[in-house]
């Protein structure tokens, strides 16, 4: 599609999920661990190839936390489990009162 006008243009931006503007495409290899079922819907996943468990390489894994602890505890399996060429993301809630002690971007 090719937008004709800027108005034009921040329609098509404003249609992209949060999933479209990560890189997720349908039929990835993928798994996310301690995902919130609000945060999933609010992502706008296409079709993934989802395993029950995690097992062999994968192209797309996904961490939800709230601790640092959290976060050096499960971050090492999953980087393990990344196919070449794969994308690790790692998310924390956002305002509110998070567990303490709280993973701030800067330490990530």
């Amino acid at each position: 599609m090719v937008a004709s006008t800027v108005d034009d243009m921040t329609s098509i931006q404003q249609t992209r999920t949060v999933a479209q503007k990560m890189g997720v495409k349908p039929g990835l290899r993928a798994y996310l661990r301690d995902a919130p079922a609000t945060a999933v819907t609010a992502m706008g996943l296409p079709d993934l190839d989802v395993p029950e468990t995690l097992t062999g390489e994968l192209d797309y894994l996904h961490l939800f936390v709230v601790t640092q602890d959290r976060l050096r505890e499960q971050f090492g399996e999953l980087r393990d489990r990344l196919r070449p060429g794969g994308m690790l993301w790692v998310s924390w809630p956002k305002g509110g009162k998070p567990s303490l002690p709280f993973v701030y971007s800067d330490e990530v």
